[in-house]
């Protein structure tokens, strides 16, 4: 619910009038005054208490919930500033511990963080009160990455031929293209383009706080690029792809594109299996034990081991004829005896109408918690009907048809059988390798950053590996390094590879993964210089 703003006038205004108005004032400014507001706890402590925010981060608008600061200890032997800060991406609160002095200072405000409020502590201190508090908010980069943070303010510089450089904060630029140059956008008047963005050691800008403004900028980019499933494009000095279509499949060896999830993957392969195998078919009332029941309306007859006893021309169970959703009927292998499957068989009667309920085949190994062998599908008017698994083979003990979409129930059963198998399908090892990348000049570095998730145990940088080339022939190696940071699920990690012994300009990434375990890659940002 919001409110009308009138500003209040005591001197025209009657008391009922002022007194709304002032309410009405106090409810439009809260959402931005009250924004992360610091202050004590209502029952103070050490511990300082922040009011609820919001972060517009590209096109997602976060709400940050009132959140408490971690326990802020006393100082020992001297007054002691601490600082306040939330994240600038996740509007995390942290303390930035300062410095014991007689006269203490402000400890500076980290990379990546917006100031909060100050916290001036005594030795004596045991609880954090307002008057200890000083409100130093600047919110103006809330969901703002590094690199955007510092294009806040600068100058507009005029070369005299209608070239125009816009310089962060008023610093020299550098027209070299090379990332040791100054951090630029250019507009070029002959070609009516934007130019380059330049990236740079900027004047008063460590080398430290530099790696994290071109991490900040990649991962602006693969964080748009996955929300907005955008195309794969350039920047200057990199690129990315979030693999929102298959750009890479015809470049790379033993992957499968998810288009469902947009990714990348190496699913194992089917597992050898046979009808023929013990299980499969025949009759297997003394191996499997049939159980059925329903979450809904109950089966019209219940189907018994009959359906695993060889003979598929006798009916043995039909599901409720008003309403078959929930019914199901278990198929339970033994203890010890998981299976893998392929496909399925059943047998139905088929001078009835055909069957619009909708039913799947599903895997577990605790007969509680359940998976999807197969995709939803209808058993029709067809006998016997064949369905194949959708790749989660197994190995499963209980094997459940289940209806999960109730239609004209005409499913009388007689038989299922089981293309299975003992043996696990194999791990194929995925490399995927990008499209060319040029570049104007030389590259002697390339920095990568990737959207990892390991559906295996996997351990990074030898299980998974990055490498790039700049010259089409010689590879290098970087090491994968975990930042603690996720985009849609996956983790996002960094590698830096050093190709100054092989420089080129031909760009390319190639990543492994490696000792047959499964994996996916979402998505990959570049930058060189």
């Amino acid at each position: 619910m919001v409110s009308t703003y009138l500003q209040p006038d005591h001197t025209s205004q009657t008391g009922a009038t002022y007194k709304t108005a002032l309410d009405d004032a106090a409810s439009v400014h809260h959402r931005l005054a009250g924004a992360f507001a610091p202050h004590a706890q209502t029952s103070p402590n050490m511990t300082v208490r922040l009011d609820a925010g919001a972060i517009l981060h590209g096109i997602t608008l976060t709400e940050v919930a009132d959140q408490s600061s971690g326990t802020i200890t006393a100082p020992s032997s001297h007054p002691r500033i601490d600082r306040v800060v939330v994240d600038r991406l996740t509007g995390a609160v942290s303390v930035i511990t300062g410095s014991e002095g007689a006269s203490p200072t402000v400890p500076a405000i980290t990379t990546g963080k917006c100031p909060v409020a100050q916290v001036l502590l005594q030795t004596s201190s045991t609880a954090i009160t307002n008057g200890m508090i000083t409100d130093e908010r600047d919110l103006r980069s809330m969901g703002l990455g590094l690199a955007a943070f510092e294009g806040l303010g600068g100058a507009i510089i005029d070369d005299g031929a209608g070239n125009l450089t816009l310089d962060i904060n008023g610093r020299t630029t550098d027209s070299s293209p090379d990332l040791t140059a100054d951090y630029a956008i250019t507009w070029d008047a002959s070609a009516s383009a934007l130019k380059k963005v330049l990236l740079s050691n900027i004047g008063g800008v460590t080398s430290t706080e530099f790696a994290a403004m071109q991490h900040d900028m990649m991962q602006l980019y693969l964080l748009d690029s996955v929300n907005g499933s955008l195309a794969a494009g350039q920047y200057a000095n990199g690129g990315y792809d979030a693999y929102n279509s298959d750009t890479i499949g015809a470049n790379s060896t033993n992957h499968t594109y998810q288009a469902g999830g947009k990714y990348y993957d190496n699913p194992p392969t089917a597992p050898s299996t046979s009808y023929a195998n013990t299980g499969g078919s025949g009759s297997r009332t003394g191996i499997i034990t049939v159980t059925s029941g329903s979450t809904g309306s109950a089966w019209q007859a219940s189907p018994t081991s009959a359906m695993v006893d060889g003979n598929t021309g006798t009916n043995d169970g039909w599901p409720n004829y008003t309403n078959a959703l929930g019914n199901w009927v278990t198929f339970d292998f033994g203890a010890g005896a998981a299976k893998f499957f392929t496909e399925f068989k059943l047998y139905r009667q088929t001078t009835n109408a055909a069957s619009t309920d909708t039913w799947k085949f599903q895997g577990s190994n605790d007969n509680s918690n359940w998976s999807d062998i197969t995709s939803a599908f209808s058993l029709g008017n067809s006998s016997p009907l064949t369905v194949a698994a959708t790749g989660n083979y197994g190995p499963w003990r209980y094997v459940r048809l289940v209806c999960v979409v109730a239609g004209s129930t005409n499913d009388f059963m007689y038989e299922v059988e089981f293309k299975i198998g003992t043996t696990a399908g194999s791990v194929p090892n995925m490399t995927l390798v990008s499209s060319a990348l040029s570049s104007a000049a030389s590259v002697t570095q390339v920095k990568l950053m990737v959207l990892y998730k390991a559906i295996d145990a996997a351990t990074l940088n030898t299980d998974f590996t990055a490498e790039a080339t700049t010259d089409g022939t010689n590879w290098i190696s970087g090491t994968l390094t975990d930042t603690g940071l996720t985009i849609s699920g996956f983790k996002v990690l960094t590698a830096a590879m050093d190709t100054s012994a092989h420089v080129g300009t031909t760009v390319k990434y190639r990543l492994k993964t490696l000792n047959t375990k499964t994996q996916q890659v979402k998505g990959v940002a570049l930058m060189v210089k």
